[in-house]
């Protein structure tokens, strides 16, 4: 490792953008992090490539991020992802995410 690099890992680290998805959400994020000298994260699960998904899927896009929060929990703050023309709903799923501890809303197509 460069000396260089060395100087700069020692400075604890903020990642404002990232996702944790995968069979245990969070781990690898966290492992990865770990190496960089990243102390905290906040992560989102975006549905992107334009496509206006439907709701359920969008919650279960959140449900992911909470895992990941409850895996993680100094580690990981989540931003709740969600497609603004959903109105009511998206509401809906704003209260129910901030109130499981979400920090944040990530708003997508």
């Amino acid at each position: 490792m460069s000396l260089r690099l060395e100087h700069w890992l020692k400075y604890p680290k903020i990642d404002a953008h990232c996702h944790a998805g995968g069979e245990n959400p969070g781990d690898r994020l966290v492992a990865t992090a770990d190496d960089l000298g990243v102390v905290e994260m906040r992560c989102s699960q975006p549905i992107s490539a334009g496509r206006i998904a439907p709701m359920d899927e969008v919650r279960a896009r959140n449900d992911k991020t909470l895992e990941a929060m409850n895996r993680h929990p100094d580690r990981i703050q989540g931003m709740c992802f969600i497609i603004p023309g959903y109105f009511g709903e998206a509401i809906a799923e704003v209260e129910r995410c901030l109130d499981a501890g979400m920090i944040g809303i990530k708003l997508y197509n």
